[in-house]
């Protein structure tokens, strides 16, 4: 038997949430949209490029690719091949959808085979799924790709604390450097108008035992992990399977609001919008 849960929430009240989550019968959806950034702005939440919006897109593209997950006969890259080429249809003439500025997403999805003895996983960017059983144990599947992109830029960030123009200034350069970056062999891999961009995810398969656990949480919510470091990421599945994800969420944004200017927790943003996913198999 599998039972599941899930919460998100935007990251500031002046924001929409540009995350995204679903859960089906046999699969879970997790987005992290990716803000445009600087540019000039011909709709409310994007740059110059497309009329919708980050939440739009990954609205558009999650239902989708959820729904494509239900025939267990197309693996998950090609489900999120035909998801992007299925939004692409949906832009207006007006939108430029292979511009940098163009909405994008990090992906995270995974779907329980019909057997219930194994699950399959995809991921795009620095989503992040997590696979472990009642022992304590923990696989951690994400693509680390984003990384090695524009360190400079990013220490230069973290030096700044939040809300200063040093550090919008640095937050600009970054953006300007990482763009050009995205869906590059010089980069790393976002989904946003490209298909081929599903053979670049990070898929595969994994046994499932009586017990197991599976999470899929955006970086608004592994910063529990890797930036504050109030959680293992065994403790992490344990505690969304045990108190569920409104929890977590509850955690993390206590914690960014008692470091709002990141002089404890350097970060890019005081508070980041949060998405988790957890599945019990039993």
């Amino acid at each position: 038997m599998i039972s599941g849960r899930f919460a998100t929430a935007q990251g500031s009240s002046d924001k929409p949430n540009e995350d995204w989550v679903g859960m089906s019968a046999s699969a879970v959806v997790v987005l992290d949209g990716l803000s445009s950034g600087p540019g000039p702005a011909q709709a409310e939440g994007t740059g110059a490029a497309c009329v919708h919006g980050t939440p739009w897109f990954v609205a558009q593209l999650g239902a989708r690719l959820l729904a494509f997950c239900a025939n267990e006969t197309k693996s998950l890259a090609l489900c999120l091949r035909e998801a992007i080429s299925a939004v692409v249809e949906l832009h207006s003439e007006t939108c430029d959808v292979l511009s940098p500025n163009a909405p994008t997403a990090t992906v995270a999805v995974v779907r329980i085979a019909s057997t219930g003895d194994r699950v399959e996983y995809l991921v795009l960017a620095d989503a992040a799924i997590i696979i472990g059983g009642p022992n304590g144990e923990a696989t951690v599947l994400t693509d680390e790709r984003v990384e090695a992109v524009a360190k400079e830029q990013k220490e230069a960030v973290l030096r700044a604390q939040i809300g200063t123009p040093e550090h919008d200034a640095a937050i600009a350069e970054l953006i300007s450097i990482q763009k050009p970056l995205r869906n590059s062999s010089h980069g790393y891999w976002v989904a946003g108008a490209d298909p081929n961009v599903a053979d670049e995810a990070i898929s595969g398969q994994l046994v499932l035992r009586p017990g197991d656990s599976i999470a899929a949480v955006t970086d608004g919510v592994s910063r529990l992990v890797d930036l504050f470091g109030k959680a293992t990421w065994a403790g992490l599945l344990s505690r969304l399977s045990s108190d569920g994800p409104d929890a977590i969420l509850a955690q993390v944004r206590e914690l960014e609001m008692n470091d709002p200017v990141g002089k404890r927790w350097p970060r890019y943003k005081m508070s980041d919008d949060a998405t988790a996913a957890v599945l019990s198999i039993s």
